[in-house]
């Protein structure tokens, strides 16, 4: 069983850190992708003293398996989404601690994660220990995030990667013949070189419009100029100082907000 990530590496809007995307992909090339995958059941959510605990480690992707996860170093959206809602309705479920660690990820699900997170009726404090970036800031900025000091946050916008090999082909003294319905129709192809058009279609009507949404959602919730919505990420101070985020402290301090959240909802 093939990781059904593996077909969208390429050719498909990204909201990640490009090193952990090159990263991915090398991984992907190195391993043996026929061996079977065993079937798993979805990993419970993990509740203590009526916290719901939400752990985003890893590239983002719509779903994987616990074993994908392991083995490729991913993190499930539906799953985050699954757990999240499960938390906000469970009786025995006071609060949501979700704890990231992920460079981002295929767009894919982010928005309905993000939308999620921004609609729980129960308080919710995010605490980042290595990184809430691209893909998981979108998901994850509307709420109160706490961050390591160290923590690396932002990297907000999306790409696409495509590969242009009509010169290797050449030199293999291959060409490839592309007979298509439309100019646009099998742009990309191996072996071909892809027009200015085509790249200027995939820039405005893809990758634009999934980076104006993203755009939107941080803007919703946090006032960050355009500018800063380049690409960059930020440590946990800087962060702090450009609103990306609400407070560098430890995991502890994170939890503490939520305890105080929880006490003053149920004064209400």
């Amino acid at each position: 069983m093939q990781a059904k990530f593996i077909r969208h590496l390429y050719g498909a809007p990204w909201a990640i850190v490009p090193d952990k995307h090159r990263e991915l992909c090398a991984d992907v090339k190195a391993m043996d992708l026929t061996i079977e995958m065993p079937e798993e059941s979805e990993t419970g959510l993990l509740v203590m003293d009526g916290i719901a605990h939400v752990y985003i480690y890893g590239v983002m992707v719509p779903s994987a398996t616990a074993t994908e996860e392991e083995f490729f170093g991913l993190a499930s959206t539906s799953k985050a989404i699954e757990q999240i809602r499960e938390a906000d309705y469970r009786s025995d479920v006071d609060g949501i601690m979700v704890i990231w660690d992920t460079p981002g990820g295929y767009t894919q699900g982010v928005p309905e994660l993000g939308v999620t997170i921004a609609n729980v009726k129960k308080p919710l404090v995010s605490y980042v220990e290595g990184g809430m970036n691209s893909a998981g800031y979108w998901a994850g900025c509307s709420q109160t995030v706490y961050a390591d000091e160290f923590a690396s946050i932002g990297s907000i916008g999306c790409y696409m990667a495509v590969y242009d090999q009509s010169k290797m082909f050449e030199m293999a003294g291959l060409k490839t013949i592309l007979i298509t319905t439309g100019k646009h129709k099998g742009a990309g192809t191996p072996g071909t070189e892809m027009s200015e058009e085509q790249i200027q279609h995939y820039a405005d009507e893809v990758v634009g419009v999934v980076g104006q949404r993203f755009f939107d959602h941080v803007t919703e919730y946090r006032r960050i100029p355009e500018e800063l919505m380049d690409g960059r990420s930020w440590l946990g101070a800087r962060a702090l100082e450009l609103n990306l985020i609400d407070a560098v402290g430890s995991r502890d301090d994170a939890m503490r907000e939520l305890v105080n959240m929880i006490t003053e909802k149920e004064l209400i």
